[in-house]
């Protein structure tokens, strides 16, 4: 175990131990007993092969933010790639390590005019982001982030480096396949996009609302949003008894639609914005989240196709989210460009018929809330449950989903990522508690 220029493993005694170990969701006290900070693609290389001499299993962190922690083991290896964040523009095609962040990417794209749709938290891992699927602001439009990949290499669980430039299969389980699963991404291609100039949005907000309100303007915004541009983008978001509700688009074209949903949606509001045009380096940071690592329970609350799917649980629901102050409803629009059949065929990310996607959130500042915290989340998360929604996004991960295999890829996908598993990983030296199995 031996450091050099390409690899550093770290013990818990070690002075860089907690820059590498620690993850952004403080709620997770997992302490790696090994990490090995990665600094090049050998690093990756050598770092599994001390795994396989001596039988550890790995986890992968590069952002830290998987909500239930599985970036991390307790009695394994953890390989980070936070340091590997080398990116360069070769014509329209996007190359980048897979340590790079989100913000990363953001800040060498846009500069240069080109864009791909990724997600907003500003200090995800991309790569994390893109192997689950990733959406965000401009998915409707340009598909999920895995639907830009076009290329990727890997090292294996058997120490093999692998490139789908050879091997179609891997760049399918990349598309959607996940985290963890196989070996260490350590470079991806991005087709990219012309960006635009500017990101408008419309921004409503209804102040201290009762549950039947919030039943109310929840049905009528998955009546409206169904109507938006592909361009378009809408949040709906009820935190405690306040409900925000936004849309960006970028096309202008787009303008006249989007302005008549927006002033429909917003009849009885509390406070309107004023309509807003933005450059979209300055845009997109709107959207960038809290940098810092705090403590949170975050989750999927499923897939929907529109209010129907809701309906059975969405005054209880609400009810409970307002009455405990702090957990987070929020409901994205997905469809357009996500829907197209050609990027079925080609991913593993089995849930593009959906044009809504839920997800809770809570957030709090110390340790001795935790119990108490988790506890009402788990409350609320379980109302959920009671739906018959059974698909769920595999970014938003929680060890309370029952049958995760098929919440997050469907058996079909599920059993060919398994074949998968067997192909790069035959002896899961990749495991963590949702990560894919190996073939019965």
């Amino acid at each position: 175990m031996q450091a050099d220029n390409h690899v550093i493993f770290l013990t818990p005694e070690k002075n860089d131990y907690l820059q590498f170990s620690t993850p952004f969701n403080t709620r997770i006290k997992t302490k790696p007993k090994l990490v090995a900070a990665c600094m090049t693609e050998i690093g990756v290389q050598k770092a599994i092969q001390y795994a396989i001499e001596n039988e550890l299993n790995i986890s992968v962190k590069s952002g830290g933010h998987c909500f239930e922690g599985l970036s991390l083991n307790s009695d394994g290896l953890v390989i980070d790639i936070s340091s590997l964040i080398n990116q360069q523009l070769e014509g329209n095609i996007y190359i980048t390590d897979a340590g790079v962040k989100l913000y990363q990417a953001y800040d060498f794209l846009l500069p240069r005019g080109r864009i791909i749709p990724t997600g907003s938290c500003s200090t995800v891992g991309l790569s994390g982001l893109a192997l689950g699927g990733g959406y965000g602001l401009f998915s409707r439009k340009w598909g999920l982030t895995c639907d830009n990949l076009t290329r990727v290499r890997m090292v294996d669980g058997q120490g093999q480096l692998r490139d789908s430039i050879s091997d179609k299969e891997l760049l399918w389980a990349c598309r959607g396949g996940g985290n963890g699963n196989f070996g260490v991404i350590t470079k991806m291609w991005f087709a990219t996009h012309s960006a635009p100039q500017e990101l408008s949005r419309h921004y409503i907000q209804f102040h201290h609302i009762n549950a039947s309100t919030a039943t109310q303007l929840c049905q009528k915004w998955f009546t409206e949003t169904v109507h938006l541009p592909k361009d378009a983008f809408s949040s709906f978001i009820l935190n405690g008894n306040t409900l925000t509700m936004f849309i960006t688009y970028f096309e202008d074209e787009s303008t006249e639609r989007v302005r008549d949903i927006a002033k429909s949606l917003a009849k009885g509001a509390s406070f309107i914005e004023p309509h807003k045009n933005e450059p979209l380096e300055d845009a997109v940071k709107h959207y960038y989240g809290i940098g810092r690592p705090l403590h949170f329970k975050n989750a999927s609350a499923g897939y929907y196709q529109g209010f129907e799917d809701l309906k059975p649980i969405a005054l209880d629901i609400f009810s409970s989210i307002i009455t405990s102050k702090e957990v987070i409803l929020q409901i994205n629009t997905l469809g357009g460009a996500i829907a197209n059949e050609a990027y079925e065929k080609k991913s593993a990310y089995a849930h593009r018929s959906y044009k809504y996607i839920g997800e809770l959130q809570s957030y709090w500042e110390s340790d001795d809330l935790t119990n108490a915290k988790v506890a009402e989340f788990i409350s609320i998360q379980a109302q959920i449950h009671k739906l018959d929604v059974t698909s769920h996004y595999r970014n938003y991960p929680s060890l309370e989903i029952n049958n995760w295999e098929h919440a997050y890829y469907g058996s079909r996908n599920y059993k060919r990522l398994q074949m998968s598993k067997q192909k790069y990983d035959p002896n899961n030296l990749f495991f963590h508690q949702q990560s894919v199995r190996l073939p019965d």
